[in-house]
């Protein structure tokens, strides 16, 4: 019913069902798993509707039920909340204005933190995980040219390009980014010539 609430855009109902469900769910440890799974719908539903502080916490209360159930046994769950914190706090993520690439992240350090968890993880989210690192580093310079934290924004690229599939619809973007953030801070190399290479043959 929940879901039904939510692919209605009827946040509201969703988050009531949501919260029933979590009342009549065991709290022993064989049901963390399922707790689990009702808070990241739960925070995805408070997400959709604007309500980023409630989706972060409910993202938190996701991973403290993975942490405990035996055997973490749905690991897609946790890269998932990792993922959508990282980009809640890098502010990427709202859905009543976007973050250009010189906007200022919520919090830099929860968003590196939470992106690199996810990233760092095999899974749907590994690729697009290490992206958003990529641009928040880059963000996190501002208008710098020389950056200390330039090398993480390539190497974060680099990732999103390594483990994207070679079916990933996204797959060139992270290309574009690897090429052009070693475009902007002036890193060459041969890996990062011939990524811009790769570009250049597309003609993008």
């Amino acid at each position: 019913i929940a879901r039904a609430h939510s692919a209605n855009s009827d946040f509201a109902g969703a988050l009531q069902n949501y919260a029933e469900a979590l009342q009549r769910e065991p709290t022993t440890a064989d049901r963390e798993d399922a707790r689990a799974r009702i808070h990241i719908e739960m925070a995805d539903a408070y997400r959709q509707s604007g309500m980023l502080e409630q989706a972060l916490q409910s993202y938190r209360e996701a991973l403290g039920a993975l942490a405990n159930s035996p055997g973490a046994r749905d690991r897609r769950r946790n890269q998932e909340a990792y993922y959508q914190r990282g980009l809640i706090f890098s502010c990427r993520n709202s859905p009543t204005q976007g973050c250009s690439r010189l906007d200022i992240p919520r919090d830099v350090e929860l968003a590196r933190a939470n992106l690199a968890e996810a990233g760092g993880m095999e899974g749907a989210r590994q690729a697009p995980a290490n992206y958003e690192l990529s641009l928040l580093e880059e963000r996190a310079c501002g208008l710098a040219y020389r950056c200390t934290r330039a090398v993480a924004s390539y190497e974060a690229a680099d990732r999103a390009v390594r483990s994207a599939r070679s079916d990933d619809p996204l797959r060139d973007q992270y290309r574009r980014q690897a090429c052009q953030v070693r475009i902007r801070f002036g890193t060459t190399n041969e890996q990062g010539q011939a990524y811009c290479t790769a570009e250049e043959g597309r003609g993008d």
